[in-house]
């Protein structure tokens, strides 16, 4: 897998689709002799994420033609596997944690104050 900067986000990628400005990469496999450039190998379709807006996105699959490994282009506002997009799930993270309270973790038993790691006060 590839993460590339594609400098967009979820919504202008999936307008441009197949439009996209797919990069050029030499082979990433460490194990490999290849100088060449990667191959175009087709696509792949995964739904991404974000808040409200879902969209069905095209993603790169490029092929070395001396190791014959496959390499997909992951657009860098997606987290590998997963649907959401980093930006997403940062932000559910954020929300999360600013609703902790002290109390919170007392009644579960989690110190907090000085000289822990928690301390949210």
């Amino acid at each position: 897998m590839i993460i590339h900067d594609f400098e967009m986000d979820l919504t202008t990628y999936a307008e441009k689709g197949l439009d996209n400005d797919f990069p050029a990469y030499a082979c990433p496999n460490p194990e490999c002799s290849s100088i060449n450039i990667l191959h175009r190998h087709g696509f792949y379709w995964r739904y991404g994420i974000a808040e409200e807006d879902i969209e069905y996105i095209p993603i790169c699959r490029l092929q070395c033609p001396v190791c014959k490994k496959t390499f997909a282009i992951l657009p860098d506002f997606l987290i590998p596997y997963y649907q959401h997009t980093l930006h997403t799930v940062l932000d559910q993270v954020e929300n999360v944690l600013s609703f902790l309270r002290c109390n919170d973790f007392c009644a579960l038993g989690v110190k907090t104050g000085p000289g822990s790691l928690l301390v949210f006060c």
